[in-house]
């Protein structure tokens, strides 16, 4: 509490600042403008930004309007106040206070409130557009629920009403035409923290409807007492008993009657209406409805543990039905429940003490080692089991981040269930192997985790990915364990407990996952994580300080600050995120340093510092909470000074640009973006670095290599170790002057501690290999092909030597070898580039072409990396099956795109002989010679040295003759 009173202090003043700035709720004008709203135009665009639709309802506290947001391109709500009832400044103050708090909130449950803005001196709020039918809605169309129907309903209220009051907010306002369900049963709670006056009947839902509202008072409501958390409780009762009848528990023609009731009169027994419910459903009414508010449950988690335990106390019940028999039966029971009590506390208790796992099992046992359950999960081998104890129901991983939604359906299973609860992590049968027919996109290899309830019962088994929605980054979605860490208990006494995950091939997506009593937080990281420190860890919040690598921004490393809320939850990733949906949603600190780092100093909470080491350089980097970078070099200080909002805006930029350029595969577009972020004033020289390094790999993926070779040496100016700035470079040597003077300058000036493609010295080789391929050098391709399978991976000789085949003409070899590779762990190959050399290999060598297609086709649709280079072998096996329609309207764009990404995509570049080769052959199929040598030619001039270029020169010459 005292840090919200100190939260509200600091809001407070904040929002004396935007008073003075846009006039006081006492100005007549803005009540004007106002009252004007009603005939607003479809089309008016408030604030440059959100553009108003149509009215959906209005009420003495606001209107609200459809409306679209066209900076993110979503539908929201607008929700304008009206200023004649914030007259009271302090209840404005109030309502901008709540409005903040409820901002913090991102739980699937909750109606998400974007931002309190002013409009013209009016003040409205932006809220997350919601198109489900109410509650109300529903109550009209069905007449009521049956509880069978309404309970997992109702549970998802209790658990959303939960976190906001976890947060110091009182709703006030809950009924049915506050609450939308959806399809599948999930709920909003809509209109929270916006308290009235008692007199002020009308009140406004988010989605617009106007309705009356002394159905629901609360007595305190109606006293004008002090609210807390028993008001809503006592709403909860009646909006149950309302979906449970269809009918008021309190009902008068008069609004004097209805208060009378409410203060007076005990509410009516369901069953009297001739519906049958459980006796516990009675119970928790009539406890809700007490008049005396100490009387009521004391939060919304014990209601729902009432329901859960599905019986009423027994001391209620017996005296309820038995009242004569009552006091003789006592005594006996008294003793009967005493002998049964010591057994169970002794050899018979069900309590868990410790678990046991053997190669593929788990067994719970109480604290005289008697086996209380048994689980074995075989073919899967058990990893690590864990338990999860003292908890309450209720808390789910939220949404926090707008941009990722997070879908956690299978940890909602833990919502209602009793603790201890065990988690036992299992690693798959097939070790990462993906067998022939499983898609790239699948995750039925991944490892998994199952949960067991006390007395044995299994929860749920699903894949790491899903149960945390991991983020694969486009590598497959599997994942393995990589840490287990108990980080203590906290102010609360709930345990602390960190899991990280890793790409089952050690490959750069990772992830923590946090967890707290029932709640779970995944930050999700694309490179791995190296370093955890608690900073905070109580009942209100828990926050981290993480230490990981960035594989997509420069190979850079980077400090973050993890805060969570240990009743909420928290989901997001670092920069960049892959989501389609959305943009970025920043952490909350984020800075780059140089890779390989480590944390030596820990001085953030006292002092806001953290002291880092560069490994390589041997130098200390003090990075500060103001943005401030102190680089130790050579007996001199180096201050770098950046705003910290200035870093998250570049931060968002860059996100915003590795999305254009990877998802959406628009380098200008994604220049456009990081020019922005360049402009703006940054001093970190290593951000600077990445920076100038993603312009100049935009403007080489374009075509422009002057500029790229300008942006590229200078990011090497700020950051000398700028791997991937260097190997850039010597790319553009290649697509400018062909392989071997980028092989003379690599084997020249380069070292062989170079990190290439993020794989160290077995990058540089593997970047070697394939310039002398491009070079006609088979042999020597060889030679650096070998070093690596016979120094770092083994699992490597498969498919670098299917490469090498194809290049060579040996199209059946190849097949053989790519063939054989598939029952191996793909080395360091991604399965999706796996799948692309074994299609083309089936392809060139005229087998299963059946296969090829579902290949193909698998990784147009679920690739970013590969997808482009899928179209062209797909339009060949389409003309192959006589659907020359078909092939003919896509391969014309298929190869143009290919023609474009191989201007500045190295990969892209290194295999375009084959495409140029099978774009020629499809043409001659679709009967047009002109375009095939089209093909041919360009077949030749990306790589004279193949086989493929050999029959290509065959039948230019040919035709030249005819």
């Amino acid at each position: 509490m005292k840090q919200i009173k100190e939260n509200i202090i600091s809001e407070t003043a904040e929002f004396n600042k935007e008073i003075n700035a846009h006039g006081s709720p006492e100005d007549p004008e803005p009540q004007v403008r106002y009252l004007n709203l009603a005939q607003v135009k479809a089309g008016t665009v408030v604030n440059d930004r959100y553009r108003v639709d149509k009215l959906i309802g209005k009420g003495g506290f606001g209107m609200v309007f459809a409306g679209f947001d066209l900076t993110l391109k979503t539908a929201v709500a607008l929700k304008f106040f009206n200023p004649a009832s914030l007259h009271d400044e302090k209840k404005f103050l109030r309502v901008q206070r709540e409005i903040n708090l409820s901002r913090k909130i991102s739980d699937a449950r909750i109606v998400r409130i974007y931002s309190l803005e002013n409009w013209s001196g009016i003040w409205f709020m932006v809220m997350e557009w919601i198109q489900s039918p109410t509650m109300k809605d529903m109550l009209k169309t069905k007449g009521r629920f049956a509880w069978e129907e309404f309970q997992p309903v109702f549970f998802e209220i209790l658990q959303g009403v939960e976190i906001l009051h976890a947060q110091g907010i009182i709703h006030r306002d809950l009924k049915p035409s506050n609450i939308t369900v959806d399809r599948d049963g999930k709920i909003k709670i809509l209109d929270f923290g916006l308290a009235k006056e008692i007199g002020d009947l009308e009140k406004t839902s988010s989605i617009g409807e106007i309705v009356g509202s002394p159905f629901y008072l609360s007595p305190e409501q109606i006293q004008n007492r002090e609210l807390g958390v028993e008001s809503d409780i006592y709403q909860l009762g009646i909006l149950l008993y309302q979906a449970l009848t269809g009918a008021y528990p309190f009902a008068d023609t008069s609004t004097m009657g209805l208060v009378l009731m409410h203060l007076n009169q005990k509410p009516g027994r369901i069953q009297d209406r001739g519906i049958q419910v459980p006796r516990v459903v009675e119970f928790v009414v009539a406890k809700a409805l007490a008049k005396r508010k100490q009387d009521r449950f004391r939060s919304a988690t014990e209601m729902g543990e009432r329901l859960h335990k599905g019986s009423v106390p027994l001391l209620h019940s017996l005296a309820r039905r038995f009242p004569r028999v009552f006091r003789r039966a006592a005594a006996l029971a008294a003793i009967l429940f005493i002998v049964y009590s010591a057994y169970h506390k002794t050899l018979g208790s069900r309590e868990i003490h410790e678990v046991q796992t053997g190669k593929t099992t788990v067994s719970a046992k109480n604290r005289f080692g008697r086996t209380i359950w048994q689980k074995d999960f075989a073919p899967y081998a058990v990893h690590l089991a864990h338990i999860v104890r003292n908890t309450r129901p209720w808390n789910r991983p939220s949404e926090q981040n707008p941009v990722n939604k997070i879908k956690l359906s299978f940890l909602s299973n833990l919502q209602n269930q009793p603790s201890p609860f065990t988690m036992v992590f299992l690693s798959h049968p097939g070790k990462g192997i993906f067998a022939g027919d499983c898609s790239v996109n699948s995750d039925q290899i991944d490892n998994q985790l199952a949960i067991i309830d006390p007395r044995g019962k299994l929860l749920g088994q699903e894949p790491y990915g899903k149960t945390f929605n991991l983020t694969p980054y486009d590598f497959a979605p599997v994942f393995s364990m990589a840490n287990f860490k108990e980080l203590g208990n906290g102010e609360d006494g709930k345990n602390l407990v960190v899991f990280q995950f890793q790409n089952f091939q050690g490959m750069y997506p990772s992830a923590l996952v946090l967890n707290k009593g029932r709640t779970f937080s995944v930050l999700s990281s694309p490179g791995s994580i190296e370093e955890t420190q608690v900073l905070k860890n109580s009942a209100s919040e828990v926050s981290l300080l993480v230490l990981g690598n960035n594989n997509l921004v420069s190979h850079l490393a980077y400090l973050t600050e993890w805060n969570i809320s240990p009743t909420a939850g928290r989901n997001w990733q670092i920069i960049p995120s892959y989501n389609l949906d959305t943009g970025y949603s920043p952490a909350d600190f984020l800075v780059f340093v140089p890779r390989p780092s480590q944390i030596i100093e820990n001085h953030w909470l006292s002092q806001g510092r953290v002291v880092l080491f560069d490994k390589q350089e041997r130098e200390a980097i003090t990075v500060h909470r103001n943005g401030k970078l102190e680089v130790s070099r050579k007996g001199q200080i180096l201050v770098y000074r950046d705003r910290p909002e200035i870093l998250a805006r570049v931060n968002g930029l860059i996100n915003e640009s590795i999305q254009q350029k990877t998802i959406h595969r628009n380098p200008e577009k994604a220049l456009e973006l990081i020019g922005k972020a360049i402009d703006l004033p940054v001093q970190n020289p290593y951000l600077r670095s990445a920076l100038l390094y993603l312009k100049g790999d935009c403007e080489t993926a374009m075509g422009r290599y002057e500029a790229g070779k300008k942006s590229l040496e200078k990011a090497l100016r700020y950051f000398p170790r700028n791997n991937d700035a260097m190997q850039r470079l010597l790319e553009i040597v290649f697509f400018e002057h062909g392989p071997l003077p980028a092989i003379e300058i690599m084997e020249r000036s380069y070292s062989q501690g170079q990190n290439f493609f993020g794989l160290g010295s077995v990058g540089m080789r593997l970047f070697l290999g394939n310039l002398h391929l491009a070079a006609g050098q088979m042999e020597k391709a060889r030679e650096y092909f070998e070093k690596i399978y016979q120094e770092n991976y083994p699992y490597a000789r498969n498919p670098l030597s299917g490469i090498l085949e194809m290049f060579k003409g040996n199209y059946a070899q190849a097949y053989r070898y790519l063939h054989q590779g598939e029952a191996q762990p793909p080395a360091f190959f991604i399965i999706r580039e796996y799948r692309l050399f074994l299609a083309r290999s089936m392809i060139l060598a005229r087998t299963d072409l059946a296969r090829a297609r579902w290949i193909l086709e698998d990784l147009a649709k679920f690739s970013l990396r590969q997808s482009h280079m899928t179209e062209v072998s797909l339009c060949f096996l389409l003309a192959r099956e006589g659907k020359l329609a078909e092939a003919r309207e896509r391969i014309g764009p298929a190869f143009e795109k290919l023609k474009k990404m191989a201007a500045g995509d190295f990969e892209t570049r290194i295999w375009f002989w084959y495409d140029a080769f099978i774009y020629a052959r499809t043409m001659e199929l679709l009967g047009k010679p002109r375009e095939a040598r089209k093909g041919y030619r360009a077949c030749l001039e990306a790589n004279p040295h193949t086989a493929l270029a050999a029959e290509a020169r065959t039948v230019l010459a040919r035709d030249k003759e005819n």
